[in-house]
């Protein structure tokens, strides 16, 4: 797509090395051709030994799609870099400069913009053992061999989009532990059962929906529904009921009321939003005093779950406190129910959000804690994550690593490989590769550890499909293709 900013345009979003490799290919008679470099997790620091693929189609649609680049934002970016690789520079006198002026001026006019690119990716969506290829890049102009290496910040941002989606799936698969020890009613009330607060986290504008998109591929439950709009226009999904949320107080209504109308306001909120589920933030001043208020208007909560209502409240108190809020509702309302499994459950249908300082350590421990206690997750409204979720990470949380991996030097097919004698886990991949599912177990293969007959043979088996090629986006994904790819078996 045609950018309509300088500052967006892919060529400014490079690294300074970046710019001047084109100059440290071998020179002639050398001829470099087929240089291909892939993508892969390559590790965990999180205990996690798998992951979810997602990004690569928002990233490329993004960045790369139709013609993303003009002569005039060369001709700018060759004076930002003439000062930026020669300081003191007056903006006038002839200096050094390690710009490929040239180069991009060539693939300009030679393709008016567009890329003479091959991106093939797994399918998003897919599950995958980490250590696995995600994405490649090759060349399809040997004149332009530089440019798959050169796109290399832009094309690992897939690591954040991978990261946040393999999170929130290992946080459903964590709750489904529990519900299966101590819960009941419908499963697929697992699936809001951990809700996207993380718009305020985030560091832009096009980091919100882009994380928000990724935990919805697990979850329904999301208070960002400008994932909506963003997968409507990166994954061609008119999909609507897939991000939903309920009617939420936060401190500033209570405070508008004033502590002296407290019991007022809860009151009215039961009033004002009859028959739905509805969140009600309760340690503005005492969430100890919040609940006995709601002990006094229980004809009200009684009157509201009748008609499909259910009263959520939200305590922000820290998560260690937490079990505690269960045994202070069971003595405030007058005792608890008790679910088919044996465990307590709160009177009225009312339940709490768990929603300060929750990431997945502490909601596992949390629901150890209330199992302990006999107090079943079906008291639980939701945990609520903003900052866990979306911004607590990292490109090395999986080390992730963008390589080359293979190139034909004068014609010979030549393996590309980093093997660092003190840093083993830095090793790369080398060789041209496939991704194949071996009856279940995914799995990458290279060319220099099989035979030529064999690696041939494998091909046919390979699950990568091109992406994008020569500036167009060839095959995509819908959301609902990536939610079903990775999809958590509840059963």
């Amino acid at each position: 797509m045609a950018r309509n900013s300088l500052l967006e345009s892919f060529i400014y979003r490079s690294d300074s090395y970046k710019y001047v490799h084109w100059m440290m290919f071998p020179p002639p008679p050398t001829i470099i051709t087929d240089a291909t470099s892939y993508l892969e997790a390559r590790g965990t620091k999180t205990g996690f030994t798998e992951m979810v693929d997602f990004g690569g189609q928002y990233v490329c649609k993004e960045n790369l799609e139709g013609n993303v680049f003009t002569l005039n934002e060369v001709a700018d970016l060759d004076n930002i870099l003439k000062a930026h690789f020669n300081p003191g520079w007056d903006g006038k006198s002839e200096v050094k400069n390690f710009f490929n002026k040239r180069g991009f001026e060539s693939l300009y006019n030679k393709y008016g913009g567009s890329l003479p690119l091959r991106i093939r990716t797994v399918p998003e969506g897919t599950v995958l053992p980490l250590s696995n290829m995600l994405l490649e890049v090759t060349s399809t102009d040997p004149e332009f061999e530089w440019l798959g290496d050169f796109l290399e910040p832009i094309l690992e941002k897939v690591w954040f989009g991978c990261t946040v989606a393999t999170y929130s799936r290992e946080f459903l698969k964590m709750l489904l532990k529990w519900y299966k020890k101590n819960g009941t009613g419908p499963v697929e009330r697992l699936l809001y059962m951990l809700h996207n607060f993380g718009s305020r986290s985030c560091v832009t504008e096009d980091h919100v929906p882009y994380a928000a998109a990724a935990h919805l591929i697990n979850f329904l439950g999301s208070d960002s529904p400008i994932a909506i709009p963003f997968l409507r226009k990166y994954y061609g999904s008119d999909i609507y009921n897939i991000c939903h949320s309920v009617p939420a107080s936060e401190h500033f209504i209570p405070m508008i009321w004033g502590k002296d109308k407290e019991a007022q306001l809860y009151k009215y909120l039961q009033e004002v939003f009859p028959g739905y589920i509805h969140s009600s933030v309760i340690d503005t001043w005492d969430y100890k005093k919040a609940i006995d208020i709601y002990k006094d208007i229980i004809p009200n909560i009684i009157t509201n779950n009748t008609t499909g209502g259910s009263t959520v409240l939200r305590p922000d108190t820290d998560i260690n406190e937490f079990a505690d809020m269960f045994e202070l509702l069971f003595e405030t309302f007058g005792g608890y129910e008790t679910n088919r499994k044996g465990y307590k459950v709160p009177l009225l249908g009312t339940k709490l959000l768990c929603g300060s300082s929750v990431n997945i350590n502490t909601a596992d421990l949390l629901l150890a804690e209330m199992d302990r206690r006999g107090i079943s997750m079906d008291g639980l409204g939701c945990f609520g994550m903003g900052t866990s979720l979306v911004q607590d990470h990292n490109r090395d949380e999986h080390m992730f690593a963008y390589k080359g991996c293979s190139v034909k030097i004068n014609g010979v097919q030549t393996d590309l490989y980093k093997e660092p004698a003190t840093q083993s886990f830095k090793k790369s991949k080398r060789g041209k590769l496939l991704v194949v599912n071996d009856n279940g177990v995914i799995r990458t293969l290279s060319s220099s550890l099989l035979s030529k007959e064999v690696f041939e043979s494998r091909k046919a088996d390979d699950i990568m499909e091109d992406l994008f090629i020569n500036g167009q986006i060839i095959k995509e994904s819908t959301f609902a293709q990536i939610r079903e790819r990775a999809k958590v078996n509840l059963n």
